[in-house]
């Protein structure tokens, strides 16, 4: 499990997007409209289906609170250490995929596009117990 939640959350800190709703006619999910600077702004775990989900973004160290997350239209990501500084910054970038309703980061994590506006995505991963999942929410910045 806690490999799970380590490599959930490493790849949490990396995916946004947008697709079309009545609002925002012109926001199509595509790598167009996945362009742009991201913030993650709620990050949820569950264990399994009996267990309560838990708010993980609220006890996060509050240097990866701040933090944006590129996404090129190129199919690349940058994740910037902004703001307030982890110890030792921590930047880096990696490639994404789009393919339906998924999004792979760097060939090897892949979260479903719960829900999505053009402001803001929901994105999940499920875990190898049921009901095991992260959700992570992206606003555009």
């Amino acid at each position: 499990m806690k490999i799970f939640i380590y490599s959930a959350f490493l790849l949490s800190l990396t995916f946004v997007g947008c697709k079309e709703d009545s609002a925002s006619p012109g926001c199509v999910l595509s790598a167009s409209t996945l362009e742009g600077a991201w913030k993650i702004t709620d990050l949820r775990y569950r264990e399994n289906a009996q267990a309560n989900e838990v708010d993980i973004f609220a006890s996060s160290t509050p240097c990866k609170k701040d933090d944006i997350y590129v996404f090129n239209v190129n199919h690349t990501y940058e994740y910037n250490d902004l703001g307030l500084l982890c110890s030792p910054p921590d930047s880096y970038v990696g490639h994404w995929a789009l393919s339906g309703s998924v999004i792979t980061f760097d060939s090897t994590n892949s979260y479903t596009i719960s829900a999505s506006s053009c402001n803001s995505l929901k994105v999940i991963k499920t875990g190898s117990t049921i009901g095991e999942y992260l959700l992570v929410t992206f606003t555009k910045q």
